[in-house]
C-alpha cells in the first residue's frame, strides 16, 4: 500500500467525519502520514483494522477483506485467500444451492474453485452445525494447496466476486 493509496482512501472517507474536510490539506497530510507509517510498520492494530473497514466500505468492487489483510501482513497471504474462499463457499453452497453455482464459482475462482466445489458440494449441504468449522478448515487447506501449486496470484480473488456472485444470488452486498 503506497502513501498515495492511503491518501485516496482518506479523501474517500472525508465526508463521514465532521472535523475533517478535503479542503483542510494540512490536517489531511498529517492523517495520511499517521495511517501510512502505522500500516507500514505494523505498529497499530487499531489503525490497520480501521483502514480495512474503510477500504471495503467505500470502494465497492475492490478486493475482499481477506486480500486487504495481505497488504497489512503479507505473510498471511495464502491463509487469508483460502479462508475467504472457504467462507464464501460455505455460504453459497449451503444457503443457495443454485443450479448455476458451479459456473459462478468457476468464473470467479477458476479451475481451483470448480474442482473443490465438485468434490465437496454434497458434504457441504448436509453438514451438522458442529462440523462446520472443521469442514471450512478442510476447504481452506484444499484451496491453499491448489493455489500454491498453480501459483495463480491475486487474480484468483480479484475478479469482483461481490459484483457477480453476490448480486446474482442476494441482490445486495454481503460482507
Amino acid at each position: 500500500m503506497t502513501r498515495e493509496e492511503v491518501k485516496e482512501v482518506i479523501y474517500a472517507i472525508g465526508n463521514e467525519y465532521k472535523d475533517f474536510v478535503p479542503e483542510d490539506d494540512e490536517r489531511i497530510a498529517q492523517k495520511i502520514d499517521t495511517w501510512y507509517y502505522s500500516l507500514k510498520k505494523y505498529e497499530s492494530r487499531i489503525v490497520q483494522v480501521k483502514v480495512i473497514e474503510l477500504l471495503h466500505k467505500h470502494t465497492f468492487g475492490t478486493p475482499s477483506i481477506a486480500h486487504l489483510m495481505t497488504l497489512l501482513n503479507p505473510e498471511m497471504e495464502k491463509q487469508n485467500i483460502g479462508q475467504e474462499f472457504a467462507e464464501r463457499f460455505m455460504y453459497l453452497v449451503r444457503r443457495l444451492g443454485a443450479d448455476n453455482m458451479e459456473a459462478a464459482i468457476y468464473q470467479e475462482y477458476g479451475e481451483i474453485g470448480r474442482e473443490i466445489y465438485l468434490n465437496n458440494k454434497h458434504d457441504a449441504r448436509h453438514l451438522k452445525d458442529d462440523d462446520i468449522g472443521t469442514f471450512k478448515a478442510q476447504i481452506r487447506n484444499s484451496f491453499n494447496s491448489k493455489y500454491e501449486r498453480q501459483q495463480k496470484g491475486y487474480d484468483v480473488i480479484e475478479n469482483k466476486v461481490t459484483l457477480m456472485i453476490e448480486n446474482q444470488f442476494f441482490g445486495k452486498e454481503v460482507i
